[in-house]
């Protein structure tokens, strides 16, 4: 069953309407009140999560730390529907997060999706997000807003990841934390915080390190993260700090299916030959200023400058060595304010976002791991100038409407400075419109139905620009990919004990941007399919039984399709898969004490078959995989000791942890050979223990 059956939706509408119309329904309009406590902030601006015109998830902190490995965000992107998480183990691809399959596709970091740090762009200017720069133990939240993101935040299709970092408690804690594992996993971290009068702050060291399971997959990271907070009056400062160390993190590559036969845990001839990894580094310092205006108002404004140095080595000879300075550099403005209209409250937001990245980039010949002749060398610059207006009303005090609109100018240009073979300058402009439009309605105080429609854009990255022909400049045949999305869904709860969302969405994608390799083993470069469509279901459930049990389900299903494409080699590919994605996936946990100081969790992580190539010639079979986890606090005067241990694919199931779109293997005497699959570990082990000093 590659989607959700139309009875299946229409049983499980049935029990949640009945649900709702079976919980008490006030006689007077006016008395529907909401129950809901959650508040995301993730629309710019705070909401109440059950008000919400949108597929919203929410991540807390115990989910996010408590016993969990720690490596990357994939472990709690688990839980959310529609998100579809890959590559936890290894590091130099980065962990690839699809969200309603937009991001599927990129061969590292994050497309498709737009990324904000507390509140500070992580996704670049010219559209493409890295994670290495985040330690998932320093969060305290995570915000999943899937659908159309574009009319708030601009370029990504596929919607909006916010985390928020660690603030200090008000009696000051101090926190060491120490993580063994399976295959030479180690982390060490420190943190601390606290709250003295109006001053609010916490920071953080951490040291990651992984031997890999992979032959040439080691890591080591390590990662600096503080936040000061200050409030006076109606004047609030907040100071960020963030800074990443990641020398010499190494890349396996992709193996064919003899290799993974013949043997899981070998890296790619070439990888090992040619030392493909990369190295990073990388710096940010924002500050953001708000003030409260009187009136229900404020005024924010935010800057932000990021510094990174990177070099890759990639699995090839020609062009192989990459290198490039960044500086990316951005400030925000922001106003909103509450009030009514015609009787009702409306809150009104609006905005600025400037944003400037300047990328130096050189290429050179990758001989075995070391650097060879230059063969491209260009400054590459993008700016991005994006105007916002977002508005709510409650129209009635069960009916609420929001409306968003948003205006993007972004600018791409290209200083040739690698003459030898032309100069290959010059800009792309483009000029963007997105909007959005939304509903909810209360159909009882705990259950509200909500819809959507809205629009959103991506542009190619400058790595995605990059011309198949092998010269610098820009690709002259790839444009933007455009979106089009509509959305419906119920959510709500029953009781104190049980909270539910279910999401039905139909998006249309014109020119999506695919990678593929014009030469076998060689380089990824970019093309636009003609169309695609996307429609899927996604189904949220969490229940606290009687006692200390607990059961946390989430599941997606889609039907993710070329509707209009022709590849290079002149193919009709139309009615086929989008590659990368599977047409279901799921993550069920069954948890005791949940909260309290022992805890025990079993988890399920099960996903469909997908193909690996935009033809369906190469299918990667699904796979479900058991993990479990257990904790246990004791008290001991001001100290917290909590001890814990878990272990990973319980059943030692054979999975990738990843695949590679459209990559095949380069054969002398036969043809290519496809080669896209990263196998996970088998059967694996983390353990570690947390100690925490409070009111020191």
């Amino acid at each position: 069953m590659n989607n959700l059956p139309a009875r299946a939706f229409l049983l499980m509408l049935t029990v949640i309407l009945s649900a709702a119309i079976e919980a008490e329904t006030p006689e007077d309009d006016d008395e529907a009140v909401e129950l809901e406590r959650m508040v995301v902030t993730a629309r710019r601006a705070e909401d109440q999560a059950l008000e919400v015109p949108a597929s919203v998830s929410v991540i807390e902190a115990d989910t996010l730390r408590r016993a969990t490995q720690g490596l990357a965000l994939d472990e709690a992107l688990a839980r959310v529907p529609g998100v579809f998480a890959q590559n936890r183990y290894n590091f130099a691809q980065d962990i690839r997060v699809s969200l309603r399959g937009f991001g599927a596709r990129s061969p590292f970091g994050i497309r498709g999706v737009r990324l904000v740090l507390d509140g500070l762009p992580e996704t670049l200017a010219d559209g493409q997000s890295q994670v290495d720069m985040i330690d998932p133990m320093f969060l305290e939240r995570v915000e999943v807003i899937r659908g159309p993101a574009g009319a708030l935040y601009g370029n990504a299709s596929g919607g909006l990841l916010s985390l928020g970092v660690r603030t200090g408690e008000p009696d000051g804690a101090l926190e060491l934390d120490q993580r063994f594992g399976a295959h030479g996993m180690r982390r060490t971290g420190v943190s601390t915080g606290g709250q003295d009068g109006p001053w609010n702050w916490f920071a953080g060291v951490s040291r990651t390190e992984l031997d890999g399971y992979r032959e040439h997959s080691e890591s080591r990271r390590s990662h600096l993260t503080g936040r000061v907070h200050h409030e006076a009056g109606a004047n609030s400062f907040r100071l960020l700090v963030d800074y990443v160390d990641a020398p010499g993190t190494r890349d396996p590559g992709s193996l064919t299916a003899g290799e993974v036969e013949q043997d899981r845990r070998q890296a790619r001839s070439a990888a090992v030959d040619l030392d493909a990894g990369q190295s990073a580094e990388q710096g940010r310092l924002g500050l953001v200023y708000t003030r409260q205006l009187g009136g229900d108002q404020e005024l924010e404004v935010r800057g932000f400058q990021t510094r990174r140095w990177f070099e890759n080595r990639l699995p090839f000879e020609a062009g192989g060595a990459v290198e490039f300075d960044r500086v990316f550099t951005g400030a925000g403005f922001q106003y909103s304010r509450t009030d009514t209209l015609a009787g009702r409250t409306n809150r009104l937001t609006a905005g600025l976002d400037l944003e400037d990245q300047r990328d130096d980039r050189q290429r050179f010949d990758n001989l075995s791991g070391q650097k060879g002749e230059r063969v491209f060398d260009q400054k590459e610059q993008a700016r991005v100038a994006g105007l916002f207006v977002r508005n709510d009303l409650d129209v009635t005090s069960r009916w609420d409407i929001s409306l968003g609109l948003r205006h993007d100018r972004v600018r791409f240009s290209i200083d040739d400075r690698f003459i030898e073979d032309g100069d290959q300058s010059g800009a792309r402009n483009f000029s963007e419109f997105n909007y959005f439009a939304g509903t909810s309605f209360a159909l009882a105080p705990d259950h509200r139905v909500f819809a959507n429609h809205g629009t959103s854009f991506e542009t190619p990255t400058f790595t995605e620009f990059a011309n198949p022909d092998g010269t610098g400049g820009f690709n002259p045949g790839i444009a933007p990919e455009q979106a089009r999305s509509l959305e419906a869904g119920f959510r709500g709860r029953i009781g104190e004990d049980f909270s539910y969302e279910l999401v039905g969405y139909s998006i249309r994608v014109e020119d999506e941007l695919l990678p593929f390799e014009p030469e076998a083993g060689g380089r990824d470069f970019f093309r636009n399919a003609g169309q695609t469509r996307r429609r899927g279901g996604e189904l949220s459930l969490d229940w606290q039984f009687a006692g200390q049990a607990s059961l946390y389900v989430a599941l997606s299903a889609g039907r993710y399709r070329f509707a209009d494409f022709t590849d290079g080699e002149g193919r009709d590919l139309g009615g086929n898969h989008i590659p990368g994605l599977p047409g279901r996936h799921g993550f069920a946990e069954l948890a005791w004490g949940r909260g309290t100081p022992f805890m025990v969790a079993v988890n399920l992580q099960a996903q469909g078959s997908l193909y690996a190539d935009d033809a369906n010639q190469v299918s990667v079979p699904g796979h479900a995989v058991i993990n479990a986890r257990v904790a246990r606090q004791w008290q001991v005067g001001d100290w917290r000791i909590e001890p814990f241990v878990g272990v990973n694919n319980l059943a030692d199931r054979d999975y990738n942890s990843n695949i590679r779109i459209n990559t095949e293997r380069f054969v002398f005497d036969g043809p290519n050979v496809p080669a896209p699959f990263e196998p996970a570990p088998g059967r694996n082990w983390h353990a570690g223990v947390n100690l925490r000093l409070t009111a020191f």
